[in-house]
């Protein structure tokens, strides 16, 4: 098994939904003084996991200098891949319904209070990380977002 073949293993496919997952944008950093290269193979899959919109947004950099063979020299080839996709979605809209829920409560409010941090300051924030979920959610197409 190769170094992408091993990182698209682990990416999620679907979200908690089970709505097929967008990715917006990736960057893959292949990093070590090992000799194994990222090939066209690795590309391909990697980009045909990440699912729609994947094969423009992948950019792909593999670190030769001295900093990237970090944390030493010989250390293995990695390839490590930040991305931006919708799976996160799911995840956010769950923490912000539980927070919902404990803020009707008053769950540790008193506690926040000592620190100045207000009902409605919480309740605020809540409703932003709220509008982020329903931003990821538009980017779904229109038939899988009430699925």
């Amino acid at each position: 098994s190769t170094l992408g073949d091993e990182l698209a293993e682990q990416l999620p496919r679907f979200d908690l939904q089970q709505r097929p997952v967008t990715t917006l944008a990736a960057l893959a950093l292949a990093r070590g003084a090992g000799n194994e290269a990222v090939t066209d193979r690795d590309r391909s899959r990697l980009c045909k996991q990440l699912g729609p919109s994947a094969g423009q947004t992948v950019e792909w950099w593999e670190g030769t200098s001295a900093a990237c063979a970090l944390p030493g020299t010989g250390a293995p080839r990695t390839l490590t891949l930040a991305a931006n996709r919708t799976a996160g979605a799911a995840h956010v809209g769950q923490l912000a319904l539980r927070a919902e829920l404990m803020l009707l409560r008053r769950a540790y409010a008193h506690h926040y209070d000592e620190y100045g941090v207000g009902l409605e300051e919480m309740q605020q924030a809540v409703g932003e990380v709220r509008t982020v979920v329903e931003d990821y959610s538009k980017l779904l197409p229109p038939s899988l977002v009430h699925a």
